[in-house]
């Protein structure tokens, strides 16, 4: 592998680091790397992913040289893209894995980058539904393996999730805040869970937002509702940036790991079996980076694939204002904040909100907890038990609904639950 070896002392000042993998996600976090002027080796198993990720390179980055050269893997591809003058680049510092969420395809594919790199190197899988512990079995005392979630738009997400096996060193945490800081991303360390944290909010959110689709709400009230709860985009727009088959994914992680704290909706499937006759990847919106947020350019961005989905799923047409409806969205992700703290996943409440401004692009100013406490512990309550008996999502478990009934401040619940739980695992 000698085009990745160098004793450069300005390559050794700023090393550039291998991505694995060029699809949607890849893709991303090579832009974000490039305009933070970090070389890259960009590997991928498919020569049409490659060319996809240099030509889109190119046009956002006119100035940067891409290089043909020996992939470190067998039967892979790879280029070296970088940004700076002379020829020669370091040995990556850190090797970040983004390839499809198939449990033995990434297997197979750390082991083989195990023998390539050595055993100093550092291998981080970007795996949103895959338990970090499961991805690196074969690896399973390896020190130099973790997680590092990045989230999509990388390039508007000033966080990652940095997740431990029980083998991961210090050393290993400490490589990847280092290079998170080299992108002016925040690291937030957590526990090994299905969906981490931030994933763990998001699912209930998502699968929420389709539910409300298929109950007849339109599209730009379901936009206008997540906005005024203090989310950046339509929930629509957001399963676009991640992408349909990453949401459902995530979304069946999620299911099948905490099977009684939601009702799978309907359209995300129908959703991924359209696609597999759809001429784009992005079959909710026409023009999903249009930053026109106007309620009727917005009708009028939503796909015809879209439509028939959302109309062959549609059933019980309610009718609720964009206030309940905001009310809907985010109360199972307070529920589902409740039980990350409650299970130590994180340390506080401030790494809620770290994962809701960083991880999900969450605006509002006073923060998330405090949408809560404005509505006061009653009316959480009641939402929960009345839109409970319609949406497993909203249902909370009966501690911490005695909790919510203890205090008007559901910051304070959330607190008194986790103190229960603690207690009562002494």
């Amino acid at each position: 592998m000698p085009e990745l070896t160098s004793t450069s002392s300005q390559s050794e000042e700023s090393p550039c680091v291998c991505l694995v993998g060029a699809g949607t996600v890849g893709r991303s976090i090579l832009h974000d790397h490039l305009s933070h002027h970090i070389d890259v080796v960009l590997i991928d198993a498919y020569e049409q992913a490659i060319t996809t990720a240099c030509e889109q390179a190119v046009l956002q980055f006119p100035d940067v040289r891409i290089e043909t050269i020996s992939p470190p893997v067998d039967e892979m591809r790879a280029v070296r893209l970088s940004q700076r003058s002379g020829t020669v680049v370091a040995v990556p510092s850190l090797v970040i894995e983004s390839v499809t969420e198939n449990l033995s395809l990434k297997q197979s594919l750390f082991c083989s980058l195990r023998g390539a790199f050595g055993n100093e190197m550092v291998l981080a899988s970007n795996t949103s539904n895959l338990r970090i512990a499961d991805v690196f079995e074969p690896l399973r005392d390896d020190p130099n393996c973790c997680g590092l979630h990045f989230f999509m738009p990388v390039e508007k997400r000033p966080l990652v999730e940095c997740i431990s096996t029980k083998a991961t060193s210090l050393k290993t945490k400490s490589t990847c805040e280092t290079h998170a800081a080299r992108l002016d991303k925040k690291t937030l360390q957590v526990k090994d869970s299905p969906g981490f944290v931030v994933n763990r909010l998001l699912a209930p959110y998502l699968n929420q937002s389709l539910l409300i689709l298929e109950h007849g709400i339109a599209p730009e009230i379901l936009h206008d509702a997540a906005l005024s709860f203090g989310m950046p985009m339509s929930p629509l727009k957001l399963i676009d940036t991640i992408g349909i088959r990453t949401a459902f994914d995530s979304g069946r992680v999620f299911w099948q790991s905490f099977p009684t704290r939601l009702d799978p909706a309907s359209i995300l499937p129908g959703m991924v079996k359209a696609m597999r006759s759809a001429t784009s990847e992005k079959v909710f919106f026409f023009h999903p980076d249009n930053a026109v947020q106007r309620e009727t350019t917005l009708r009028d961005m939503i796909s015809d694939t879209a439509r028939s989905v959302i109309a062959k799923y549609q059933r019980n047409v309610c009718f609720w204002t964009t206030e309940e409806i905001a009310r809907m969205l985010a109360i199972p992700m307070w529920i589902e904040a409740a039980e990350v703290l409650k299970t130590g996943l994180v340390d506080d409440l401030a790494a809620i909100e770290l994962a809701m401004t960083g991880g999900l692009g969450f605006v509002r100013s006073q923060g998330f907890f405090d949408f809560f406490d404005s509505l006061g512990s009653d009316q959480v309550l009641h939402h929960i038990k009345y839109h409970g008996e319609i949406f497993r999502g909203l249902k909370a478990s009966p501690e911490l609904c005695a909790c919510l009934s203890d205090t008007a401040c559901p910051t304070e619940a959330v607190m008194r639950y986790c103190e229960l739980a603690e207690g009562a695992s002494l």
